[in-house]
């Protein structure tokens, strides 16, 4: 009897560390799937934006000139606010700026999906896609 109960509790333990490495290979491709629908979404808006630009410089290429020069007066004006601060403030500054660039979902938290994205297109370092979990859980 000490015996079967024996090889039965060998078994069950087996067929957990089974079981847990399986569950652990569907979190991975779990998140592998979220992450390329991201990306598909990303190139999908970025392609939108670019045919809508392109109609737009066609269409009306005073009206982008317009634009273009909006943009380059909030950049002066931005670079004009930041002359008054100090460094450290500035530094904030940019740094959240930085960060609202990744914190794709607005939600104040750089998530695993954004952490990877991040990564992924070599900003900061150059990591293996399997490697990315374990680098953003440390």
């Amino acid at each position: 009897v000490a015996e079967r109960t024996f090889r039965h509790l060998k078994n069950k333990e087996v067929a957990q560390r089974n079981l847990r490495g399986r569950i652990g290979l569907v979190k991975v491709h779990v998140i592998a799937v979220k992450q390329a629908k991201l990306e598909l979404r990303q190139m999908v808006d970025e392609a939108r934006l670019h045919e809508q630009l392109n109609n737009v410089a066609k269409a009306d290429p005073k009206r982008l000139k317009e634009l273009e020069a909006e943009i380059r007066a909030a950049d002066k004006q931005k670079d004009k606010d930041c002359k008054g601060m100090d460094k450290d403030e500035r530094l904030r500054l940019e740094m959240r700026q930085a960060f609202d660039i990744f914190d794709m979902d607005a939600s104040g938290e750089i998530d695993q999906l954004e952490f990877g994205q991040l990564l992924r297109g070599g900003a900061l370092i150059a990591i293996p896609r399997d490697q990315m979990d374990d680098v953003y859980h440390q």
